[in-house]
């Protein structure tokens, strides 16, 4: 019966794709002209037969959600529809085809989708993507807005897509579009202000994920007072158009609408720095009133779970948990608004409540259970293709999946139980690289919570991570209201390995330096520290590098009198500030890098996994350098091409003691050479041009010689690096601010040094601010120098941390270069060794 059936499809298909082929106007040969008639008029109708055919199929298919089956059904009768040049019918199988493919997360198709059904709405128009220098003219044709809510169909596309830049664009539009169009008729009037409000939330949303919470809450609050209009003359049945006899169904669409604006509204004030909580609680309180009238549990729930968020702000736990604990039972496993997502987040705000009520057992239960649903939660396809989504979609992934994991170690804290508090900081972090592509130890289709880190498995990337008695490891944490540091260290050389842990709290607030005007908690004092730091024109902060010491490493610093290395793991803005120019003295600059060498690391899990793979890998007998520099680069950045390229590039000219170099300097200093001989090399230099990106950092490049016909603009973007497969054990990277990039919970900070990382370099060299170019071209001569001295006298193996302190010692030496600005901007991230095989060390 089936293949009966199968056969009989493929039956159709073939004659529909012969009809299709027959061409409905011209002359054949041979015919009289009203024969010809005849056979056009009976191609037309069975090309009609054919299209009712496929699309009834389609619709059936639709209906039962088998989307794919739908989608090539109605491709076959947009094809017919095309050929009968029938508009309608056009836009009806086009329209089919974008919304199976937007249910199926299908991005590209989808967008493909869209332009055929934009092409279709108007007959005779063709509706371009990105033409609004024709909107005045097309809004006068849009007559029943099906441009208008294409566009905004795909505006919700990119954002489920994380292509927020180009949702961004879609909305911007359709609301152009709604403002353009003058409709006649009262009911006209009504629709097109209400889809120019529903395009004003989409765009609302895209602000609120872009952090820009300002433009967030104005944009909602236009939308709200739209739906609020609505919602009131339809409930009192006031200036109801006399020909809308749906009335019932119209008032529980407003009332959504309605709902869902207040709701985001709400968290928009609740999340903006200087937010309104006040405010913020009248937009929940009354969406959760107009959601429990409506009566959908998810979102009763969802409102339920941001009034319990901002209950925690306001630190009412007990009213916090109450609402946590409604919306947990409303979406629990098997209860009527059955929803993982939504229940995760209940369970989180329980677990947080029950936490600051001073009830950590009890919070310990839902937090476990919210950590088991979000590992059962699959990841977004997460470093399958590297395209411009990539970073939007593992902030969206990330951004709030690692708070379960960031609440328990809250929650092991308060029990005094530190290395489980670690275990969970451990489960939190660096994930997009832990179920990277070059890393192939995991299927990275598994959940969040693939990486799975038992306590024997803490224990052994303890002691591979703090490998002696003169390392130690400071691991920092932000939790719901506290911040946390953790410090790892050997106390003994017993075998295997024994760490210790210990837990403090940091104090978020800095006594020291609460006066009128000046910075007031720890966020503050990272920006003006930072913003001092960068600028060598300004004298070094030193209250502020010593109030930053205070908080971050002093509690500990009996601990570290006998250490000589420290790996750091940053979060949140902590990746903005680096370590070696804190000041341990308060009275005049006494910088930590006179005490320790630093390098710092997105997890120890992490740098355990890329230690070990360094230590396992069979290298090549040759030690082969890829160094790219000077480019000859387009005339947009020609004035810009910075960081001593060309000096740098005389160093490498010659053969040094160690590394045979291929260097490609001017026109030969090319994307294609990149990712032809990187891959292979051992150590990578790249001095030039640096341009960090800012929605989205894997479009940051670096500039290098165009090709043409290829790379007409000359870069080697994030994304490039990250779909190499690299083998460096140190990737140098002497442009601007190549660790610059945007933080994301659950990974780190993300820019071109992060890429590097992904894409299997054991350790990078980056740079956190606009370097000068000839301080920076002098600290990278003298590091290499010294590395490549290094290798040919070791014995197995160099310490790049070490090498890194003693060559920003030299500058701090230097009365031209002793501001931190020249020195304290350039760090290693990654593996502190440099680790070499006996046999590369013969050659």
């Amino acid at each position: 019966m089936r293949a009966g059936l199968w056969c009989h499809a493929g039956r159709i298909s073939v004659v529909a794709l012969v009809l299709i082929a027959v061409p409905l106007s011209g002359k054949p040969p041979l015919l009289p002209t009203r024969l010809q008639e005849n056979t056009r008029e009976s191609s037309r109708d069975a090309l009609s037969v054919l299209w009712s055919l496929f699309d009834g199929a389609a619709d059936k298919a639709y209906n039962e959600q088998a989307y794919r089956d739908a989608a090539g059904s109605s491709l076959l009768s947009y094809l017919i529809a095309s050929r009968l040049e029938d508009s309608e019918k056009s836009f009806t199988s086009a329209q089919r085809i974008a919304f199976c493919y937007h249910f199926l997360g299908d991005t590209e198709p989808a967008l493909s989708a869209y332009s055929l059904v934009l092409n279709s709405s108007i007959p005779g128009v063709v509706v371009k993507l990105t033409a609004e220098q024709d909107d005045p003219g097309l809004a006068k044709l849009d007559t029943d807005q099906r441009v208008v809510r294409t566009l905004m169909n795909l505006g919700v596309l990119c954002v489920n897509a994380r292509k927020l830049d180009a949702g961004q664009m879609y909305f911007l539009r359709a609301i152009r579009l709604t403002e353009l169009e003058a409709p006649s008729t009262e009911i006209g009037k009504f629709l097109v202000e209400h889809l120019g409000a529903r395009a004003k939330t989409g765009l609302a949303d895209v602000y609120q994920d872009k952090g820009n919470y300002d433009k967030a809450v104005k944009v909602y609050a236009e939308s709200r007072a739209v739906f609020q209009a609505e919602y009131n003359y339809l409930q009192l049945r006031e200036r109801l158009p006399v020909n809308v006899t749906n009335r019932a169904s119209m008032l529980a669409a407003a009332k959504q609408n309605l709902a869902h604006c207040l709701r985001n509204l709400g968290e928009a004030y609740l999340d903006r720095p200087a937010g309104s909580l006040s405010e913020a609680k009248a937009q929940l309180e009354e969406s959760l009133r107009l959601r429990k009238e409506i009566g959908n549990n998810i979102l009763i729930a969802d409102s339920e779970i941001a009034l319990s968020e901002l209950g925690i702000a306001e630190h009412r736990y007990d009213d916090a948990l109450q609402l946590a604990a409604s919306a947990a039972l409303r979406t629990a496993p098997d209860s009527a608004g059955d929803n993982p997502d939504t229940y995760w987040q209940a369970l989180l705000c329980q677990g947080k409540s029950l936490l600051e009520l001073g009830r950590p057992s009890e919070a310990a239960v839902p937090l476990k259970m919210a950590i088991r649903v979000v590992e059962s939660l699959k990841d977004p396809n997460v470093g399958i293709q590297e395209n411009n989504a990539f970073f939007n979609s593992i902030t969206w992934f990330f951004r709030q999946k690692v708070a379960p994991y960031i609440a328990m170690a809250e929650v092991c804290i308060r029990q005094d139980q530190p290395t489980e508090a670690l275990r969970y900081v451990e489960l939190a972090k660096a994930r997009t690289l832990l179920l990277g592509r070059p890393l192939d130890a995991v299927n990275r289709e598994d959940s969040l919570g693939a990486i799975s880190i038992s306590s024997n498995e803490l224990s052994r990337v303890l002691g591979v991570t703090v490998p002696d008695q003169h390392t130690a490891a400071l691991e920092y944490m932000f939790g719901t209201n506290r911040g946390y540091v953790f410090l790892v260290t050997r106390p003994g050389t017993d075998d295997p390995p024994t760490v210790k842990v210990l837990a403090f709290e940091i104090e978020k607030p800095l006594a020291g330096l609460l006066n009128a005007g000046g910075p007031r908690n720890l966020d503050s004092v990272i920006e003006a520290f930072r913003s001092k730091l960068e600028k060598s024109y300004t004298a070094y902060p030193t209250a502020l590098g010593f109030s930053l010491y205070e908080v971050l490493v002093k509690p500990f610093e009996r601990e570290l009198s006998t250490k000589e290395h420290i790996v750091v793991v940053p979060t949140g803005d902590l990746w903005r500030i680096p370590f070696e120019a804190l000041s341990t003295t308060q009275t005049e600059p006494s910088y930590l890098l006179t005490n320790y060498a630093i390098s710092y690391t997105p997890s120890l899990t992490f740098l355990a996994r890329i230690i070990e793979r360094a230590s396992r890998a069979d290298r090549q007998a040759g030690a082969h350098s890829f160094i790219l520099a000077n480019p000859r680069v387009t005339e947009r950045l020609s004035t810009a091409s910075e960081s001593g390229s060309n000096s740098l590039a005389s160093v490498f000219s010659r053969q040094s003691g160690f590394f045979q170099n291929k260097l490609f300097t001017g026109f030969d200093a090319t994307r294609k050479s990149f990712l032809g001989e990187a891959p292979a090399a051992q150590l990578i230099v790249i001095a030039t041009h640096a341009v960090a990106a800012g929605n989205n950092p894997v479009d940051s490049f670096f500039a290098v010689a165009p090709e043409p016909g290829i790379d007409s603009e000359g870069e080697l973007t994030a994304s490039d690096i990250m779909s190499a497969r690299l083998s460096a054990k140190l990737a140098i990277l002497c442009a601007c601010e190549t660790e610059k990039g945007r933080y994301v919970e659950g990974e780190g900070e993300i820019g071109s040094g992060w890429a590097f990382l992904y894409a299997g370099c054991a350790s990078t060299l980056v740079s956190q601010w606009r370097v000068d170019r000839d301080a920076t071209f002098q600290l990278t001569k003298e590091f290499c120098q010294a590395l490549d001295r290094g290798l040919i006298a070791s014995s197995g193996q160099v310490s790049l941390a070490g090498l890194l302190r003693s060559t920003q010692l030299a500058m701090l030496a230097n009365g031209h270069y002793g501001h931190p600005f020249y020195w304290a901007g350039i760090v290693l991230v990654g593996d502190p060794l440099w680790r070499s095989s006996p046999n590369t060390l013969e050659q």
